[in-house]
Formats: C-alpha cells, structure tokens, sequence
C-alpha cells in the first residue's frame, strides 16, 4: 500500500498550534496557512503517482503539513494573492485528520474495511484537517481526486454539524482520525 498520510513528525508540528493564543488561519487554493507570533506552518495540497496506476498521468491528490521557512505575513484584500484571511486571532483546540483509501486503475475510493480484500493499487492518503477553535469548526481538506481546497462552499467557520454533512455529501469513505490517535467518525 502507498502511505500518503500525515505521518509522526508532522503530528508533532500540528501539536504546537494546540492552545497557541492569536492563531491567525488563512485559505489559500492549495494551501492552508497557520501563523502563530513566531512561525508560519503549511497545509499543503500535492500530487503522486498512485499505485496501481496504469496511466503516467494519473495522480492522487494529498495533504502535507510543514513549518515555513520563514514566517509569512498576509494582507486581506491583497489584489496581487487570491487568498483569504479566515481568522486572524482564533485559538485552534483540537485538530482531526480525515484519511481515505483509494484504488486504482479505478480511480475510486473504497471503504477502509475493505482495503484487506486487495492486493494491490492501495493508496491511503491525508485529505486534511478538521480544526475545532474557539470560534467554529474549520474544514481543511480536499476532495479526492481534487486538487486544491476550491469546492468548499464557503471560506469560513463551521458548526460541527455542517462539518460532519461535508464529509457524508462529498467523501463516500473516510476515516477521522485525532492527533492522539483516537478514532473518531469512520464512514464506510
């Protein structure tokens, strides 16, 4: 099986956005900024070949989690950047992870019980976060098979309840996972 999942490390950097005062979050098309007092950190969209794949141009749609190099400042109403300044003082309280299997050469998403019953093609990816802060629910993640955070129907905070209807609407089979490794919703 291909992993493209959050792995250990990232956990880790996610983890210092826990309880941090003054979070500022902002939504870029392929990008998810964090910004604290001392650093930036990134949510980022990328692409690999997938397992399975029959095609050289078949990809599969990830998220990675880094620390800037430096820290970026962002200005709302910046003609020259198409992002969006979602917050700029929230504290973030708790981070999920939404992860899915996918199959190919179908090209499909399949349930992650079931991911036992084949051989080959598996490739369990990242989607993104759910971030839980003091002022809403922020849904982070991507679509399968969808590059870019563009489908989300509004650049906001959301109730849970809203959360959890994204993920039943837009992702057949998914797994929310904690930072501490406790399983939450799994839809399969």
């Amino acid at each position: 099986m291909n992993d493209l999942t959050i792995n250990d490390r990232q956990k880790l950097l996610m983890k210092t956005l826990i309880g941090l005062q003054a979070v500022e979050i902002v939504w870029d098309i392929n990008a998810f900024y964090f910004n604290t007092q001392l650093a930036s950190f990134k949510l980022e969209c990328l692409e690999a070949v997938p397992l399975g794949s029959n095609y050289a141009y078949d990809e599969i749609f990830y998220c990675d989690f880094s620390e800037c190099n430096t820290r970026i400042r962002f200005e709302n109403g910046d003609k020259n950047f198409w992002y969006k300044i979602i917050s700029s003082d929230c504290v973030i309280h708790k981070i999920d992870f939404i992860s899915v299997i996918e199959l190919f050469p179908e090209n499909k998403v399949i349930p992650i019980e079931s991911a036992n019953n084949h051989e080959q093609g598996l490739n369990k990816s990242t989607l993104g976060l759910i971030l839980q802060t003091n002022k809403g629910f922020v849904p982070a993640f991507l679509l399968p098979s969808n590059h870019g955070f563009t489908w989300q129907p509004k650049f906001d905070f959301y109730s849970k309840d809203e959360v959890d209807q994204l993920l039943v609407d837009n992702i057949m089979y998914y797994e929310v996972m904690s930072l501490t490794g406790e399983k939450g919703v799994t839809n399969v």
